[in-house]
């Protein structure tokens, strides 16, 4: 083959890729729309679809078949713009209602932080709270890794603020999903799921993963200083109050439970975050944060990293205090010892 006829056909392969992922991508788009009913949809998608290949399969003028579908996708593309989140919606109850902080001076005071019983993981006694914190006495924030399954690369983080006096607030950044709707990492890439930013007692999250969910959870005391940390749980704050007024799609790659949380450590902290592979692939945060020096703020740090982490998996000791008020300085009694 000459280099001529080798560019052509590469040019063709090329084209043919474009033009494969623009049905795919179109296809999911009207699958995960916003219109009723999911056979429809199923319907619709499939229906788009078969239109589409046949048209490239049956009709000759490939180059009109190619504007045809040009147009069809951009008249994809602008239905899939005008689908806006809501708050409005049948809500599952453990996301029911939003948190919101009112700040006056050093206090800051939190009404629905969530502190639910649990005795299964979809049985518990809905409960919100109404409580007042001074952020004078936030003195700590700890890393919370959650992982499901066998799988290393990805977590959910949580991270969880500590007063003097043994107070935790912890932040879980996730999807809202309303009644009956489970997750789909497809779903998150194409507008199916609003964000919620839960404030909650540190036993509710972190119970709920370790005691029912039974997942592997490792806690870890970052080394930020005072004034960084309550730089950070402000900023976190004042993003849980936006979505009060403004609603925001969840989307598994730029807004989850990672992307969320250091866009807000960008901005508190007044300087970029240097972007690694890890910050997508999550399960290796602790990682990627020990290495920075973030991380940990105890006893075991200058340890190798793989011994240090076992030191801080904190799975079968929550279990042991399940229901407890003092559930947060129970586990922690089980950890190294922070070094002040």
């Amino acid at each position: 083959m000459t280099i001529r006829g080798l560019t052509k056909a590469l040019g063709i392969g090329l084209l043919a890729l474009v033009l494969s992922l623009l049905l795919a991508w179109s296809a999911l788009a009207i699958y995960f729309s916003n219109l009723p009913w999911q056979p429809v949809r199923f319907a619709l998608a499939g229906l788009y679809g078969i239109a589409v290949i046949s048209a490239f399969a049956l009709l000759e003028r490939r180059g009109r078949t190619i504007k045809w579908f040009l147009v069809a996708t951009a008249g994809v593309i602008a239905w899939w713009i005008t689908i806006k989140p809501s708050q409005l919606r049948d809500w599952a109850p453990e996301v029911s209602l939003l948190p919101k902080a009112v700040f006056v001076g050093d206090d800051v005071t939190i009404t629905n932080l969530r502190d639910f019983e649990y005795r299964s993981e979809q049985d518990f006694t809905v409960h919100y709270e109404q409580r007042t914190y001074d952020l004078k006495a936030l003195e700590s924030m700890d890393l919370v890794l959650s992982y499901w399954g066998g799988n290393r690369s990805i977590a959910h983080v949580i991270l969880s603020f500590g007063f003097a006096g043994g107070d935790h607030v912890a932040v879980s950044v996730e999807t809202r999903p309303e009644k009956g709707e489970g997750y789909s990492i497809l779903g998150s890439l194409f507008k199916q799921f609003e964000v919620i930013y839960i404030l909650a007692e540190e036993r509710d999250v972190v119970q709920l993963r370790t005691n029912f969910r039974k997942e592997r959870v490792y806690l870890f005391p970052t080394r930020l200083p005072p004034g960084a940390v309550r730089l950070v749980f402000r900023q976190l704050l004042e993003e849980a109050n936006a979505l009060v007024e403004q609603p925001v799609f969840y989307h598994a790659l730029e807004h989850n439970c990672t992307t969320a949380w250091v866009a807000i450590a960008e901005e508190a902290g007044g300087r970029r975050v240097k972007f690694d592979m890890r910050l997508l692939l999550n399960g290796y945060l602790d990682q990627l944060m020990y290495e920075r020096d973030k991380l940990v703020g105890d006893e075991t740090q200058g340890m190798p990293y793989e011994d240090m982490r076992s030191l801080h998996l904190i799975s079968d000791v929550a279990r042991l205090y399940q229901g407890d008020p003092n559930f947060s300085a129970k586990v922690r009694s089980h950890l190294p010892k922070v070094v002040k």
